[in-house]
């Protein structure tokens, strides 16, 4: 059995980023990315964040 893929290494979606982990609208979070507080990577037409630049945007160390 595999370990579980640790938190900083996991891949979100911009839905599930605000609403699971940021509890925030997604016009808040395209905000953050222009303000440099948020991270994304784009492959092809979908717009990915990580786990660690969740936890970088909320302030929490890593």
């Amino acid at each position: 059995m595999s370990d579980p893929i640790p938190f900083d290494d996991r891949c979100y979606t911009v839905n599930e980023a605000c609403r699971d982990h940021l509890r925030i609208s997604r016009g808040t979070f395209y905000k953050l990315v222009q303000q440099g507080r948020l991270d994304i990577v784009k492959l092809g037409s979908r717009t990915i964040v990580t786990g660690r630049s969740i936890r970088k945007c909320r302030g929490e160390a890593a």
